[in-house]
Parts: C-alpha cells; sequence; structure tokens
C-alpha cells in the first residue's frame, strides 16, 4: 500500500486532490494504466515463449507507453484526455491481437466485452454507449469475413494454442473480477458518505428545531419590537414632516431673497439662463444682481456647505451685498469684495475662532455708458468668450471669510473690454467637480471651457438645456448623485459704440 502511494504522488498532481471527484477520476485511471502495465509485461514474456511475434511488439510498446502517459497527470485538467487515450490505445491493441490470434475465435476476443465497462468507469454513459457500439461491429468486422470463408491465421507456435488460451481467458475473468472489485469499494464508498450524510442530516435537524424553538421565541420578541419601532417611526415621520416643511418655508425665503428672474431678463434682453440646481431643498449657492444707474452689478457665490447650514450663509451674504451696496454705496467691484469679506468675518466672529466657515465668491460689474467690465473674484473665476475664444479671468487665491487666511483682505480689480460682443460664465464649482461618466471621474473645468466654447452663440434658452442635458447624462452615465450645489449663468454683453448709453 505504501509503494502504491508512492506511485500516485509520482504522478498525480497534487491539485487533483482538493476535489473528491478529481482524487477518485486521477486514482481510478492511473490504477487502470498500472493493471494493463501488468499484463502487458507479462504478456510481453509469454508472447515470446510461444513465438507470438505482434503479441510481443504490441505489449511491449503498450506496457512502456502505460508507464510514461499517466505523467500527464502533473498537468491539471487532463483527466479526461488520459482516460480516452486508455481508452483508444487499449482497444487499437486489443483488435491488433484478436486479429493476429486466429481472429473472432481467438481467446482473446472476450476482452471486447471490458472496453464498454472500463468506459463507464473512467468516462460516462454517453462514452460507455459509444464503446459498446464500436465493440458490437469489430465483433461483426471479424464475424463477417469468417462467415464467408476468409480464415484468420494463428501467428505463434500452434502447440501453444491451448495455454495461450487458457492464460487469455484467466487474465479476461481476473480483469472482471477487478472491475467488480471497484465497483464493490464505490459503492462501499458511497454507502459510507451517504451514512455520514444521513448523520449529518439527522444532527442539522435537531439543530433545526432547536433553532426554530429559538426562532419563536426571538419572533414574539421582535413582534413588541416591531410594535415600538412602528411607533417610533411615525414619530419620526412626523418629525421629518415638520423639519420639511420648515426647510421647504426656508426655500421659499431664499427664493425671496434672489433677484427677480424677470428683472434680469430685462437689462439682458433676454441674452441669459440661469442653472439653480440645489442638491437639497435649500442651497448653499446663490446669486444676486443689481441695476444702478450707470452701471450693474452681478454677483455669484458658493458658500461653505450645502442645505440648510449651507442657505444660512447664503441669506448671510445676500444680506452683506445690500448693505454694501445700498447702505454703503459701494459699487466697485474688488470694494465689494473687502466690505463684505468684513462683513462676514465681523458676523461669525472670526476674529474670536468661533467659525472657519466663508464663501468663493465672483463679482462683475458692467457699466452702461463706457465699454468696460470690472471683475473681482475670491477663489471664483470668470470666463468671457470673444470673437469664438474663451478666456479665463482668474480669481484671487483666498475666500470671503474662513480664518484661515487671517482678518484682513484687499482683493484685484480686473478691467475686462467689452467693446465687442461678449459672453460672459460664472457660478459655482458645483458642476465641473460633480461625478460621473463612464469612469465616474469629475467633469472637469476643462470640459466645461469647452462646452460653453462649443455652444456660447446658440440662443441662451437652449444652451441652458444643453448644460442641463449634459449634466444630467454625465450623472446617470456613472450612476451617481449630485454631491454639491451647482449654479451657472450665462449672459451676454454688447458695450460697441451703437450700444453705449449717454
Amino acid at each position: 500500500m505504501k509503494l502504491l502511494n508512492k506511485i500516485h504522488q509520482l504522478y498525480i498532481n497534487p491539485c487533483y486532490l482538493n476535489s473528491k471527484v478529481d482524487k477518485t477520476r486521477s486514482t481510478l485511471v492511473l490504477n487502470s494504466y498500472l493493471v494493463v502495465v501488468l499484463f502487458a509485461f507479462s504478456y510481453t514474456l509469454i508472447s515470446l515463449i510461444i513465438e507470438f511475434d505482434a503479441g510481443f511488439y504490441i505489449t511491449l510498446v503498450l506496457g512502456f507507453a502505460y508507464l510514461v502517459a499517466p505523467f500527464i497527470l502533473r498537468v491539471p485538467n487532463k483527466i479526461g484526455l488520459l482516460a480516452h487515450f486508455f481508452m483508444i490505445t487499449s482497444s487499437i491493441a486489443t483488435f491488433i491481437l484478436i486479429y493476429y490470434s486466429g481472429g473472432l475465435f481467438s481467446a482473446i476476443t472476450p476482452w471486447l466485452a471490458i472496453t464498454p465497462v472500463m468506459a463507464l468507469l473512467l468516462l460516462d454513459k454517453k462514452s460507455a454507449w459509444f464503446w459498446t457500439v464500436i465493440m458490437i461491429l469489430v465483433v461483426y468486422a471479424f464475424a463477417i469475413p469468417q462467415y464467408q470463408g476468409h480464415q484468420f491465421d494463428i501467428t505463434f507456435n500452434k502447440e501453444w494454442v491451448i495455454p495461450f488460451d487458457a492464460m487469455a481467458l484467466s487474465g479476461f475473468v481476473l480483469v472482471i473480477f477487478l472491475c467488480n472489485l471497484i465497483f464493490e469499494t464505490g459503492k462501499n464508498e458511497a454507502m459510507r458518505i451517504v451514512e455520514e450524510k444521513n448523520l449529518q442530516l439527522t444532527e442539522q435537524q435537531d439543530e433545526i428545531s432547536a433553532s426554530n424553538e429559538e426562532l419563536f421565541q426571538q419572533k414574539e420578541e421582535l413582534a413588541t419590537i416591531l410594535d415600538v419601532v412602528r411607533e417610533k417611526n411615525k414619530f419620526i415621520e412626523k418629525q421629518n414632516d415638520e423639519v420639511k416643511a420648515s426647510i421647504l418655508y426656508a426655500s421659499r425665503i431664499q427664493n425671496a431673497l434672489l433677484p427677480i428672474d424677470k428683472k434680469i431678463k430685462s437689462y439682458f434682453n433676454d441674452e441669459f439662463f440661469i442653472l439653480n440646481k440645489p442638491r437639497d431643498i435649500v442651497s448653499g449657492d446663490f446669486y444676486w444682481f443689481e441695476k444702478l444707474e450707470d452701471c450693474a452689478i452681478i454677483v455669484t457665490a458658493d458658500c461653505t456647505g450645502h442645505g440648510v447650514p449651507g442657505a444660512f450663509m447664503s441669506m448671510l451674504g445676500v444680506t452683506g451685498l445690500n448693505s454694501i451696496v445700498f447702505q454703503e454705496g459701494v459699487f466697485r467691484a474688488d470694494k465689494i469684495l473687502n466690505h463684505l469679506h468684513d462683513y462676514i468675518y465681523k458676523s461669525l466672529q472670526q476674529d474670536q475662532g468661533k467659525s472657519s466657515d466663508g464663501m468663493d465668491v465672483s463679482v462683475l460689474v458692467i457699466y452702461d455708458s463706457i465699454p468696460i467690465a470690472e471683475f473681482a473674484g475670491a477663489m471664483s473665476s470668470i470666463y468671457c468668450i470673444q470673437n469664438n475664444e474663451l478666456k479665463e479671468i482668474e480669481a484671487d487665491k483666498k475666500p470671503i471669510g474662513s480664518n484661515h487666511y487671517g482678518k484682513d483682505r484687499q482683493y484685484t480689480k480686473q478691467v475686462i473690454d467689452i467693446s465687442k460682443p461678449t459672453v460672459f460664465y460664472t457660478g459655482s464649482d458645483g458642476y465641473q467637480d460633480q461625478f460621473g461618466g463612464k469612469a465616474g471621474r469629475k467633469f472637469m473645468k476643462k470640459n466645461l471651457k469647452k462646452l460653453a466654447l462649443e455652444h456660447y452663440s446658440q440662443p441662451f434658452s437652449k444652451q441652458k438645456e444643453t448644460f442641463s442635458s449634459t449634466l444630467e447624462n454625465w450623472i446617470k452615465e456613472g450612476n451617481e448623485h449630485q454631491i454639491d450645489d451647482i449654479l451657472l449663468m450665462g449672459f451676454k454683453v454688447d458695450r460697441s459704440p451703437k450700444n453705449l448709453k449717454d
């Protein structure tokens, strides 16, 4: 037994031992080869003694071939290939031996009956039926010529016919015995496995019965807990409804503080759009517009946070702008930012370290009587397009508010020539930072610029549809959700000589 185990280790790849099925099949195939090797070399010696040349060479070659072929079991997933090789080569060897030992009346002919049995053991029922048909055809292939008078010669010393027949038939009986032994061993193994499974099932049934009893008790406890949870849910739903109603009311207040679109439309002659998409009901992004005597002021801002906290910051920003422009009379873009920073810094007591909230703001002042616009930005740039060329007017790298940058801030004013038709785009960073697309990445500033340059000449109502649908498709394609408030404003200004006001 130890020797057999060592032989198995020599031929069989350990990967076949991980599965009971593979282990059984590989062992069965290898054992079949080894049995044939023993028979082959035995009959090689017998063939030499009885001067059976065909038998000598066939059994000698088959024996050595069957010593080498099983090494293919060192390669994974080759059991089937080796089994088919066994069936084909052993059958061919049997055919040849029958042919040279008397044809249908050869003592080797009964060995044909073993082939379907081996196919059933090594392969499957389909293969067994196939080889059964082949063996029947072989029998008739020998029977028909002999029926018609053809005689297959016995090519060995005829004095040894009876001993040869005896040895061939005894070998056949021995092989039949081995096949029965394999069947019996397999049956006993199957019965053992069934008994083990039955024992496991009995133990599992006992465990299941105990678990069912425990589950029944837990079910009663859960039913009690469920009643409590339902009551809690009703209470939470009521609170949620109250909170939602409060937020909706806050949204109406926030919208009331935003400039009326009709006033903006009137100033830009309908050549503008506003894409305002809060992530929640209320937004931390806001825009502000006011038409003064000789200019118009446009502000877009992105406050810290979103939802209710962002909305409070936006209301504080709108209140600050109203105070700065209407009460303090500040109209220059850079001065508006300077004053707004002071207003936020003091309102949130940031000098005492109580808050680090702030906002990114862009301010554009458009003059009516001269062909210029003033821009100042706090972490929020603006894009302008003239003659099919897009320029980014960069903002100062310091926000409004926030105690991380110190108290004193001075923002830079930049003058923009608008003597030619100019299209502006301003807003928060929500659009460009939105995740989406097939790769699940940010939309990015470069793609926003490209989109603006491709569509700036279209009617602004069409532009709004394009920017909105592009964003929705981007989010949908990446199976994402909106991560931040989104604000984008586009408008056209033309201060060519014919459009200047006195």
